[in-house]
């Protein structure tokens, strides 16, 4: 068992979430559930697809605290959708919401770069504590700053 909490669990996978569409944006993108999974140390159970012989994931397995990965993922996007971080386009495409952009674009004094680039470039650290916090701290500071946009714009 893992002593990572669900809360640093679901900042290190809305922060790969924003950095996929980040890059993507404005495009809407089915995202990469398998690097997503990946980065999180999650396997997928695989089987050969018979009509086109490719590899499918049909199964995935459980994250570090031993919960079912594909149930948080799920719960994780309904709720990013439901608060008006992101939108879903088509039944497995996702785009930013006007807020979440602005929140991700924003440039804290301390850092050269925006949030959503240091995000869209965060996968490779987040299987790292390290990875994970920096991670946390960056989706909380997007996430502030969604509400102070949706906040400032219903004044």
């Amino acid at each position: 068992m893992s002593d990572t909490s669900n809360i640093e669990t679901f900042n290190t996978l809305v922060g790969l979430i924003f950095g996929q569409l980040y890059e993507a944006f404005p495009v809407p993108v089915g995202l990469n559930t398998d690097e997503i999974a990946q980065t999180l140390g999650v396997q997928g159970y695989t089987v050969r697809e018979i009509l086109t012989g490719r590899d499918i994931v049909a199964e995935w397995g459980e994250l570090m605290d031993g919960s079912a990965f594909w149930s948080f993922y799920s719960s994780a996007l309904s709720w990013l959708c439901e608060e008006g971080l992101i939108r879903q386009v088509e039944p497995y495409e996702y785009v930013l919401t006007s807020a979440a952009l602005t929140a991700l674009n924003a440039r804290p004094d301390a850092l050269k770069e925006p949030l959503g680039r240091r995000l869209a470039g965060a996968a490779g650290s987040a299987a790292s504590e390290a990875g994970r916090a920096a991670i946390g701290e960056v989706v909380g500071q997007v996430i502030g700053g969604v509400f102070k946009v949706i906040l400032s714009s219903s004044n």
